[in-house]
């Protein structure tokens, strides 16, 4: 595969999460969140399951042992904090804080994958995270900051961090896509089962409901995931976890356009810092010579 394919793939993934958080938003309107969480991904690792059952692939539980269990666990916590999380603060904050994690995982590749973090390489990172801050400060509910779930999200933000270093871990370790994913989806599936009753679920049975539901487990959870652990190939994990603050640029226009924000300049120059950042971060791991295919 080749980086533009690669890159291509993780564009389209971030472009698919970044609408995740505006439709999570008014989910949980109606879905408390936990079970949110529970519904969307037991509809995900179903529609895996199909899928790999289509393919003749019995998924087994054989390797999830080592980096495939902690890798699981990762996800489930963090993408439970995301949810509980966005429950007090607003989309656009939500995606701020989770999509620090390009800065937490710069850093833990730089202990775990010998992804070396020079200074061109975190100023770039630093540009990027200054374009998704002035995104979010040019944005109507910047004035209105929910400290509680921005502190809630940012926390599911650095464990994503680490989640995507290892995942790049087990990535060189060659285990199919479809079985890793059934079993990421899996462990989410269950931490919402078992924690949903600590929260006293409650759900509201309508369109709206069960368009959030099903939009993020198939738009927002199957599609990105397969379309990111597959770029994971041709990327450095940090270079591709950099892909990710392009959700801000997303999830901003989704609630323009869908719940009424204003764009301003303000957030129009935070999106051009962002795309320019994502371009040097990839530009400059290039330049290294420390690219993952020509470190095999």
């Amino acid at each position: 595969m080749t980086r533009n394919i690669a890159r291509a793939m993780i564009i389209l993934s971030a472009v698919l999460w970044g609408t995740s958080f505006p439709v999570i938003r008014m989910g949980l309107q109606y879905i408390s969140p936990i079970l949110f969480l529970f519904l969307r991904f037991s509809l995900a690792t179903m529609i895996l399951l199909i899928v790999l059952f289509a393919k003749g692939v019995r998924p087994g539980l054989r390797d999830i042992g080592g980096l495939v269990g902690l890798t699981g666990v990762l996800n489930a916590v963090a993408y439970a904090l995301q949810f509980v999380g966005q429950k007090f603060t607003y989309a656009t904050n939500a995606a701020l804080m989770i999509n620090t994690s390009p800065i937490f995982t710069a850093i833990f590749a730089h202990f775990l994958l010998e992804e070396k973090l020079t200074k061109p390489r975190a100023g770039a990172i630093i540009l990027t995270f200054l374009g998704a801050s002035i995104v979010i400060l040019g944005s109507s509910s910047a004035l209105k900051l929910r400290v509680i779930g921005d502190i809630i999200c940012m926390a599911a933000g650095a464990i994503w961090g680490l989640y995507v270093a290892e995942a790049k871990r087990l990535r060189e370790k060659g285990i199919d896509e479809l079985e890793l994913l059934f079993i990421w989806f899996l462990f989410v599936a269950i931490l919402g089962g078992v924690a949903s009753p600590l929260e006293k679920p409650r759900i509201l049975l309508n369109i709206q409901a069960i368009f959030a539901v099903v939009y993020t487990a198939i738009m927002c959870t199957v599609l990105p995931f397969l379309l990111w652990y597959k770029a994971l190939r041709s990327l450095e994990a940090s270079s591709s976890s950099n892909y990710f603050m392009l959700e801000i640029v997303v999830s901003a226009l989704a609630e323009a356009i869908f719940l009424g924000l204003d764009i301003n300049m303000l957030m129009v120059l935070g999106a051009i810092l962002i795309v320019v950042g994502v371009y040097l971060t990839d530009y400059f791991y290039r330049e290294g010579g420390i690219a993952y295919q020509c470190r095999k």
